[in-house]
């Protein structure tokens, strides 16, 4: 078996063995990348932390002359934190907006639920001689109640 062979032989187990790294470690910047955005820290040292492994296996794909799967690891993650900060910033900076619209919201819902409790109902009511009186009363519905 000459050495050309044996380098092939290898190649035809590496290359699949680095996509597969590869795609370890694009799903862990993906994972990482969420994790910046709703501030898990935690979360994002576990996903750079497998990402590691996931880079080095994606390197193994190198030794068949193929570059495509690290190079992709590496720009997946950069991209990945990269934009997840991007993105935790822009949802940062809107955070008061969205406090204050989330009060106005409440408040409103707040006064339309206390003019709903202080409706009156006015329900008929059958007096003794027989004539249907008119008495307001100051119940709720009953599909308010429930």
């Amino acid at each position: 078996m000459t050495s050309s062979m044996w380098v092939n032989d290898l190649a035809q187990v590496l290359v699949p063995i680095g996509v597969a790294g590869a795609v370890l470690a694009g799903l862990c910047a993906i994972i990482a990348a969420f994790a910046i955005v709703r501030g898990a820290d935690g979360l994002c040292a576990g996903a750079v932390g497998v990402w590691i492994p996931g880079v080095i296996l994606s390197s193994t794909s190198s030794f068949a002359g193929l570059w495509l799967p690290l190079q992709l690891s590496v720009v997946a993650l950069a991209v990945g934190l990269v934009g997840g900060g991007i993105i935790r910033a822009v949802v940062n900076a809107t955070a008061p907006r969205r406090a204050l619209a989330r009060a106005a919201r409440a408040e409103v819902r707040d006064a339309a639920q206390v003019a709903a409790d202080a409706r009156v109902v006015a329900v008929p009511v059958k007096s003794a001689a027989g004539a249907i009186a008119v008495s307001p009363l100051g119940q709720q519905s009953p599909a308010r109640v429930a």
